[in-house]
């Protein structure tokens, strides 16, 4: 077993660990990610247009209709138009 400092790894496992790691393109992985981000905010850009702030709060998972107050007021005004 390895020191505290290696986090209780040995050489072979720290080896094994370094070549599970390169086999891992993660410039590639992170490229995709944004590119699905960027397609998702698109289309939830157009359906946007097409729905009203009480839908768009449900697809967030806010529930119906707001009780009335300084949040409500930010997310009608501030929060949901900032995403539009």
């Amino acid at each position: 077993m390895g020191s505290p400092a290696s986090g209780g790894l040995d050489g072979t496992a720290t080896a094994r660990l370094q070549k599970a790691w390169d086999s891992i393109d993660l410039i590639a992985g992170v490229e995709a990610a944004f590119v699905g981000e960027r397609a998702l905010g698109a289309d939830f850009g157009i359906a946007r247009e097409k729905i009203s702030i009480r839908q768009v709060r449900q697809s967030f998972g806010a529930g119906g209709p707001p009780s009335p107050g300084v949040a409500a007021f930010a997310e009608d005004y501030v929060v949901f138009p900032a995403i539009e």
